[in-house]
Order: structure tokens, then C-alpha cells, then sequence
């Protein structure tokens, strides 16, 4: 018999057979040995009831929330399979963000881990320079859309094992974000490149000892 299962994790049915569409269900549910999976924000009775008018075998809903269908509550081909989770419990999405191969899910995932935490990780993962730059333009100034974006399809999935922030204080020796640890002269180029110390300016970094906390005028040929 054909369901419809409502949840709001599809961990569990990424076995055998699957397509995933976002959003939309943009295929026609008909094969019967394939397990159609959806992610979206919410779901309607519409869009339930018009999935089993073609379904040979099981459409999951992935939403973000649980939605109430009273009218939908005792179909027999509907199921509600709501995944307690804990509540500021990111290390799942986390995991997600930086180790999954499907980087539109990663996106998906990212949007569910706040910056900050998010940037914990990375900074402790990700020793790309490129991406770190990339970030340092964007500046965290800009639509939390677009880190979570660079954060999804900037970052290479990591193959190996995560490494958790150190919650040691940042040592005066070690260079700020947006540099690599062996750069030496890290202090110097803050100080003397008024370009690179705007940028650092703008990420709100810890400045070298007696630089201008303020963003300087930057003089550029024509």
C-alpha cells in the first residue's frame, strides 16, 4: 500500500532506491520500488493528497516544522513520524555542514546552525585560505543567506574525523582569522597594509597591540 510519512527527519529512509526533490515535487511519484523524498519548509493537505494520486509506494515530507492536519490525522495512508530532537542541539547539522556530499543538503542544514557555532567549527576544519578570504569579503555584513551559501558550496566535504573548537583563549601569538598559522609577518601586514587591516576591521578580529581600532582611509591609484 502507498503512504504518505510526514517527518521532520528523513535520516532514516536514505536506503535503497530514492530521489530527493527541494521544495517542490517535481517528478510524478509512480515508480514502485522508489522512495520519493521531499524537503520543505511545510506541507498542505493539497500537496499530501495529490502525491497519492500517483504514489506506487512511499513519499516522505521531510518539513523544518510538524504541521497540524486534523482532517489527515486517521488516513490510513498517512503517517506522522515526528523525530523528537534536543532542543540547541546543533552538533548533527554541524556534522551535516561540513561532511555531507550533497551540498544543497548542507545548505539546508547550515540554515539551522547559527554563524557563530558554525564558524567555531570551520575555523578549527577548514584550513582552505581561499574560502577563509572569500569570507573575509563577504564580511559577515551581508544576508545570513549568503554565509550560509559560502558555507554550503565553499567547503570541501571533510572525509576525516572532526575536530572540536579549543575553548582556550586565543593566544597573542596566534594569527587572526583569515590568515594561516605560518604566516609569520601576519602582525606586520595588519599594520602596514591599510587594506588588509580594514578587512580584519570589518570581520570584528582582535587587532595587533597599538593599531587603530577604527576603519582607515585607504589611498588607491586610478
Amino acid at each position: 500500500m502507498a503512504v504518505v510519512i510526514i517527518t521532520n527527519d528523513d535520516t532514516k529512509f536514505l536506503q535503497g532506491k530514492y530521489i530527493i526533490c527541494y521544495d517542490n515535487l517535481d517528478v510524478i511519484p509512480d515508480q514502485p520500488d522508489v522512495t520519493y523524498i521531499l524537503r520543505t519548509k511545510t506541507t498542505n493537505e493539497q500537496q499530501i493528497l495529490g502525491g497519492l494520486n500517483y504514489l506506487q509506494n512511499q513519499l516522505v515530507i521531510c518539513v523544518e516544522k510538524m504541521p497540524r492536519l486534523p482532517k489527515l490525522k486517521d488516513h490510513d495512508q498517512i503517517i506522522f513520524d515526528e523525530v523528537k530532537v534536543k532542543s540547541h542541539d546543533f552538533a548533527n547539522s554541524t556534522r551535516a555542514l561540513l561532511k555531507e556530499n550533497d551540498r544543497l543538503r548542507a545548505y539546508h542544514r547550515a540554515t539551522q546552525v547559527p554563524i557563530p557555532y558554525a564558524l567555531s567549527f570551520i575555523r578549527s576544519n577548514v584550513t582552505d585560505i581561499e574560502f577563509h578570504r572569500r569570507l573575509a569579503t563577504i564580511g559577515l555584513e551581508l544576508d545570513d543567506m549568503y554565509c550560509h551559501g559560502l558555507f554550503a558550496y565553499g567547503i570541501k566535504p571533510l572525509t576525516g574525523r572532526i575536530s572540536w573548537p579549543n575553548n582556550k583563549a586565543k593566544s597573542k601569538s596566534e594569527p587572526t582569522n583569515g590568515f594561516r598559522h605560518s604566516d609569520v609577518y601576519w602582525e606586520q601586514l595588519i599594520s602596514l597594509d591599510v587594506g588588509v587591516g580594514n578587512q580584519v576591521r570589518k570581520q570584528g578580529e582582535v587587532l595587533p597591540k597599538g593599531v587603530k581600532k577604527s576603519i582607515q582611509h585607504e589611498s588607491r591609484w586610478l
